[in-house]
């Protein structure tokens, strides 16, 4: 913390924990990752790799396929170790992707409910070897060798010095939503295929719901315009004609929206929201669900 003291005031300071800081020459020249070293002590001895579309399995094989949907454009990579302590070994990723939205989509599939938050970037969280968080398009992921209270401290330096040279710091404002009472904070994820498994169902967002004592998750599938949200939820009446499964009322249907009990979701309520698609799944009463998706349906609208 000393460093960042010094280097602003108190209220800038504030606002770079935050992850809001920004180094233009820093990104204008794609240095991401701090050289020699993130701290004093700390260095990068075989300099940043960079990983593009093309050869990202040569570097994470089994993970690189989550993120080609989510635009993914390019990682750069580095390994800093400290001189005094050479087992001491952080590994730093950024990942560029399509959007803040992207980005926040795969920080979205690593975070849970079980893992430390930390103040940096737009949101972040730490485990006792890892730390990740997202700011802007980026996707930061960070990886101590060691499982100690001395790499944990590396690990917030490291993440906090990545932070200050990235593009200021912003949820992506889709998110913005599912910010309604009775959706669970914390569990929101942004899926950029097949939202609940279902292909006319995109893209878009889902979150844990909380409806009187039953759980319950909602969703909001994005399109490109009110014309493709109408065409993706008659696709869905569709799928439930052809199972034989109810629709809803006639009211429900002129107002553009599906009550009924779908094959893998139990009791299902999904409505038009302009360019949106809103619901909530898994009630035994689906009806019981309707507030929650009227309120977030009105977000949507705006």
């Amino acid at each position: 913390m000393k460093h960042l003291i010094l280097l602003c005031t108190a209220v800038a300071c504030a606002t770079a924990l935050a992850g809001c800081a920004t180094n233009p020459a820093a990104v204008s020249d794609g240095q991401w990752l701090p050289l020699p070293g993130f701290a004093e002590g700390w260095a990068a001895p075989e300099g940043i790799k960079t990983y593009t579309p093309e050869n990202l399995f040569n570097y994470i094989d089994g993970e690189a396929d989550l993120y080609m949907p989510y635009g993914f454009k390019e990682a750069r990579v580095a390994a800093y170790e400290r001189a005094a302590e050479p087992s001491m070994r952080i590994n730093a990723d950024v990942y560029q992707m399509g959007s803040a939205l992207d980005a926040f989509g795969v920080y979205s599939n690593y975070r849970s409910s079980t893992q430390q938050p930390v103040a940096v970037g737009a949101e972040g969280f730490a485990s006792e070897q890892q730390l990740m968080f997202y700011q802007g398009e980026y996707f930061v992921r960070l990886y101590a060798a060691t499982a100690d209270a001395s790499a944990q401290d590396a690990l917030q330096q490291c993440a906090k010095a990545i932070s200050m040279r990235l593009p200021k710091a912003a949820r992506p404002p889709e998110l913005d939503m599912l910010q309604v009472d009775g959706v669970t904070p914390g569990t929101e994820r942004y899926l950029a295929k097949s939202v609940l498994g279902y292909a006319f169902f995109p893209r878009g967002m889902t979150a844990d719901a909380r409806v009187g004592e039953a759980d319950a998750r909602v969703f909001v599938v994005l399109y490109a315009d009110a014309a493709a949200a109408k065409a993706g939820l008659d696709a869905y009446r569709a799928y439930l004609r052809e199972k034989k499964l109810p629709l809803g009322t006639d009211a429900d249907q002129a107002e553009g929206r599906a009550v009924t009990r779908d094959p893998l979701y139990k009791g299902l309520v999904v409505q038009q929201a302009g360019a949106c698609l809103v619901g909530i799944a898994g009630l035994a009463e689906p009806d019981a669900g309707m507030p929650l998706v009227t309120q977030i349906a009105a977000r949507a609208s705006r």
